[in-house]
């Protein structure tokens, strides 16, 4: 069985331990094969360093998030930190079909660079980025639908084809 790490005083101040998996992926993988990864080992003192500033982040901030009350304050205080400290390259209030989702995140610097000399409100923006994200205040439930009617995020309309 994998070695869990003992809580010590970088363990996270969260409500999950070493292990916390929600049957997203096979237990025995966990415990047996990704510690055999080169990757496992590669990154270690990466993960602990970054581990130790989410840590640093989220004691510094844990009893102001509820505080905060609006998002542009949790984005600036806590969000935006803890993306940056996880390693993600961000530009804040992109353009998608007429919305403002708060982040496009990127892997690494070419591809923001790419997304942002496509143009913000360019289809071809979206090429670039890995993921979308949305911040919420945090007394806004993430689980309630904000309207009813089909998302407002999706795939763009294809463009008529050129005669």
């Amino acid at each position: 069985m994998a070695r869990r790490r003992r809580q010590t005083e970088t363990t996270p101040l969260l409500p999950f331990g070493a292990l916390s998996n929600c049957d997203l992926l096979s237990n025995h993988w966990l415990e047996h094969r990704l510690p055999l990864e080169p990757e496992w080992t590669e990154l270690r003192v990466e993960s602990d360093a970054a581990l130790a500033r989410a840590t640093g982040l989220w004691r510094q901030e844990r009893s102001r998030v509820e505080r905060y009350g609006s998002e542009p304050s949790m984005e600036q205080a806590f969000i935006q930190p803890m993306l940056e400290i996880l390693g993600w390259k961000l530009v804040y209030q992109t353009w998608l079909q007429g919305r403002k989702p708060d982040y496009a995140l990127f892997l690494d610097d070419p591809s923001k660079d790419a997304a942002i000399a496509a143009g913000r409100q360019a289809p071809e923006f979206w090429n670039h980025p890995a993921i979308l994200a949305d911040a919420k205040a945090w007394h806004v439930s993430l689980d309630r639908p904000a309207r009813e009617g089909p998302p407002t995020y999706g795939p763009f309309p294809k463009k008529a084809k050129e005669k």
